[in-house]
């Protein structure tokens, strides 16, 4: 035991004095309490990352249908084959329909599937419409569009393709909207 362990402490007003001792540790009450901040710490840390992971998903499924309709587009171009891309469901599927001319628009889904995109998620909701894009990249029959909803928290993302080719995207709050004349 050193000198230092133990001191005396005397309070001035009263002139009572008594030896002390310095208290090693922490008592019950601090460990309790330092504890219970860690895990509201935590708590608020796991809702964030909850809401963010969700967030991010519906973004990595956005970018990759935008990426997929712009393949398919380059794809057409590049192999001189008429390309379909078809919604079913929660899954967006591209075909190689092949270099003879396809007769209908319901060709769109028929041929050698090139690219499949399946959104695994019951907060997401694929729309669309059937499109057919030419070795020129234009879209025949009709221009097409493919909207990605998010339920959850009432968004959108959307790839419109134009009858010559162009391709939009818009984002925004609410339902899919109607996608601009191009």
């Amino acid at each position: 035991m050193s000198k230092y362990d133990k001191y005396r402490v005397c309070d001035i007003s009263s002139q009572v004095c008594h030896d002390s001792q310095d208290k090693n540790g922490f008592t019950i009450i601090e460990a309790i309490a330092v504890t219970a901040i860690i895990l509201i710490i935590s708590a608020v840390a796991i809702m964030n990352f909850q809401y963010y992971f969700q967030i991010y998903k519906f973004q990595e499924y956005a970018y990759r249908m935008e990426y997929t309709v712009k393949q398919a587009k380059a794809q057409a171009m590049e192999n001189s084959f008429y390309v379909g891309i078809c919604p079913k469901g929660n899954t967006l599927i591209v075909y190689n329909i092949g270099s003879t001319y396809p007769s209908s628009l319901s060709g769109a889904c028929s041929g050698t599937p090139l690219e499949t995109i399946n959104i695994q998620s019951a907060n997401y909701v694929l729309e669309g419409t059937n499109t057919i894009l030419d070795p020129r990249g234009f879209a025949l029959y009709a221009p097409g569009y493919y909207c990605l909803h998010n339920t959850q928290s009432n968004s959108y993302y959307e790839i419109c393709i134009g009858q010559f080719g162009a391709l939009s995207v818009q984002k925004g709050g609410g339902t899919c909207a109607a996608c601009p004349a191009m």
